[in-house]
Formats: structure tokens, C-alpha cells, sequence
């Protein structure tokens, strides 16, 4: 999770992972492509221990402050990061969120696509990870580019994940879910989302809602224009990105039918994604299937 703070406008915005993140953080430096950092001033901040605490980005149409992780009191550290930090009073918090069922489906491309496609020997330039051998083993990875072939991998993938769970430590390697898999209650503790403000689907996001809450914190005319712009540039970019991938080199979705890779789901494995999500789906509104 993204935790991202314009203090000039007392705004306070939490982004997820495979929830348009990258995209809207580009907006607000007004670049396109999450790799342009060119003519950003970034500071990278450190805790007493030396490990970086935060960033600090100037240069965009927004200055803003930066934090990775999860808001809880051991990420916290009261004692170097206090509450107010990284939750600020009198902010306006809003929180993107996006449907975890369609979320689960990119989260399953995000892992196939990283490792790259038909590799053999699942070496480091082709992104090994601790999952790998389990992909390989548990046919995770799909033979063919068929419907059907993706559908009975992201069934596996999704068995693995949720319901054999190796939730553990093998060989100095920890197991457990993908970090794009997180849920809200993961991530904010169930106490503390009642303090957020706003709570924003990614459909509303790309139907100019974000920029209706920027105006009510009377962010300027001129740099709600500026973030306008910049987020449909990005959501063109993007959407251009995808539909440029290569298919010789990377696994990609057969279809935009989400709701086609939960129908012939085992009943366990779709109960145990189902009990997982619950909170989140109930707190965000969200459709389940």
C-alpha cells in the first residue's frame, strides 16, 4: 500500500497495489510512465536506524510525501514514525479500492508475466522468486493460450494461495500470500478505517471523482487542470502499454470476462478467497460475483 500525503492541501490518499497506484501517483507528478522520475526532486528520509522511513517528492504538480507499508503500531514505531506522520488530523483521507475478484485476476497476470514466459530454468533474469517452484510443480504457469488452459491455472494458483496456504519459513525463504494480494483490513487495521473520509472505486477515480475531492480541498484551478490531464494521459498510456505486450514473450488475459475464471471454481477455494475479502467487500461496498 501507498500512503501519499500533500500536506499543502491537507490531503491524504491510500493507494493499492493492482489499483490503478502507479497510475495515479504519475498523475500527480505530472509524468507518464512510473519509470520517468527525471526533473523530480526526490528525499528519502531514514528512521534512527538508518532504514528509509519515507519520501519526500517535489517537482510534480503536487508536492507529497511518500510511505510504504502497512499503517499498523509496529509499522508505526511510535517512537520515530508517531500517528500523526503518517495520519495526520484534519486531512481529508481517501482510499481507492478496486474489486479484489478482478483484482485477484491482474494479481495472477502480475505473477505470470514477472517470471516471463516458457522459461527454462527459472533463472534470476527472468524474475525467480520464492513461488517458482511451486508454479512450476502445481501447474500454475499455463501450457497453452487458451481460455480454458488460464482458467485451470488461476484455479491453481488461486487453491495455492488461499486454501493450502504455506504460510511459513523453507530454506531462509518466507511463504505467504502476494503482496498484491493484500486486503484492506491487512493493511489499515478495522479501527482505524472508520476514519477514512472517502471511499473511491477505480471506475470513479477515471470518472473525475478524485478531482471533485481535490476541489473541495481547494487545491487551484489551474493544477486540478494540470491532474486532469495528467490522469488520462496515464490511464491512455497504460491501456496502450497492455495492449502492446507481447504475446510470444508474456501471458495475457483471454478475455475481460472476470467472472468467467470464478464460474467452474472449486467450492472451497472460492469460499476461502470469498472469507478473505468479506471485510473488505463489506467496508468498500464492493460487488462480490
Amino acid at each position: 500500500m501507498l500512503n501519499i500525503i500533500i500536506d499543502d492541501y491537507k490531503l491524504q490518499l491510500f493507494l493499492f497495489e493492482k489499483m490503478g497506484s502507479r497510475s495515479i501517483e504519475d498523475a500527480l507528478n505530472n509524468k507518464v510512465g512510473n519509470h520517468n522520475w527525471e526533473g523530480l526532486i526526490i528525499r528519502i528520509s531514514q528512521n534512527d536506524e538508518g532504514y528509509p522511513d519515507g519520501m519526500e517528492v517535489e517537482g510534480g504538480i503536487f508536492k507529497y510525501r511518500k510511505y510504504d507499508g502497512r499503517i499498523t503500531e509496529s509499522y508505526l514505531d511510535l517512537d520515530n514514525r508517531p500517528w500523526e506522520v503518517v495520519w495526520p488530523e484534519d486531512y481529508k483521507t481517501i482510499l481507492i479500492y478496486r474489486n479484489p475478484y478482478h483484482r485477484l485476476v491482474s494479481c495472477f497476470y502480475n505473477a505470470l508475466n514477472s517470471r516471463g514466459k516458457n522459461k527454462e530454468g527459472w533463472s534470476d533474469e527472468h524474475g525467480r522468486g520464492a513461488w517458482d517452484v511451486y508454479y512450476k510443480e502445481l501447474d500454475i504457469m499455463p501450457k497453452s493460450e487458451n481460455l480454458e488452459a488460464h482458467i485451470k491455472s488461476f484455479h491453481n494458483f488461486c487453491k495455492l494461495h488461499f486454501v493450502t496456504c504455506p504460510d511459513h519459513w523453507i530454506d531462509g525463504v518466507f511463504f505467504g500470500k502476494l503482496g498484491h494480494m493484500g486486503a484492506i483490513w491487512e493493511e489499515i487495521p478495522k479501527y482505524l478505517t472508520g476514519q477514512v473520509d472517502e471511499i473511491m472505486s477505480l471506475q470513479e477515480v477515471n470518472s473525475n471523482k478524485l478531482i471533485e475531492s481535490f476541489k473541495k480541498q481547494e487545491v487551484p484551478e489551474q493544477k486540478l487542470k494540470e491532474f486532469k490531464k495528467s490522469l488520462n494521459n496515464n490511464k491512455k498510456y497504460y491501456t496502450k502499454l497492455k495492449s502492446q505486450m507481447d504475446r510470444a514473450l508474456q501471458h495475457l488475459r483471454p478475455t475481460d470476462d472476470y467472472e468467467v475464471f470464478f464460474n467452474t471454481m472449486e467450492k472451497e477455494t472460492l469460499d476461502a478467497i470469498t472469507n478473505f475479502y468479506e471485510w473488505d467487500l463489506e467496508f468498500t461496498g464492493g460487488n462480490s460475483l
